[in-house]
């Protein structure tokens, strides 16, 4: 599976950023800038796949399809 990001910003503003088909902890630093650039993070949810082993990916840009 492809590697991306899914971000939802409902009615009341709030924003939730979902990774998809990453394993490990790349997806923390997919995510990290925007996280960084959306400001104060409320909750932070980690689903299975962190916490499986594989491929560790350093990125170097991120495109938004």
């Amino acid at each position: 599976m492809k590697e991306k990001m899914i971000v939802v910003v409902r009615p009341d503003g709030s924003v939730e950023i979902e990774t998809v088909g990453f394993k490990g902890k790349a997806c923390v630093d997919f995510a990290r800038p925007f996280k960084e650039a959306l400001g104060e993070v409320e909750a932070e949810r980690k689903k299975p796949e962190y916490y499986a082993r594989g491929e560790v990916k350093k990125w170097q840009s991120q495109t938004l399809e």
